[in-house]
């Protein structure tokens, strides 16, 4: 395989996984906070179609942010072979 196709995807896979972490935690905030705030309204938000439909937006706009961040690397300058 390509070192630059295997470089791209290390960095995509990288700003990806950050992402996604980053939108998990937010959603999991913005789920506790519903919770406490509003504790007899929050049992609506429990569904599996709204949690399905929430992990897949999470993964698109963490692949979003993936390709925007791996395409802006030059990967044959930062490797360095002996």
């Amino acid at each position: 395989m390509n070192v630059q196709v295997l470089c791209k995807a290390y960095y995509f896979v990288q700003a990806m996984s950050y992402a996604a972490s980053v939108c998990i935690l937010t959603v999991i905030s913005l789920e506790r906070f519903v919770a406490i705030i509003y504790p007899m309204h929050s049992r609506r938000l429990h569904s599996m179609s709204l949690l399905r439909a929430t992990i897949i937006g999470v993964w698109i706009v963490a692949a979003a942010a993936g390709l925007h961040l791996s395409g802006r690397e030059n990967c044959l300058e930062k490797l360095s072979f002996p």
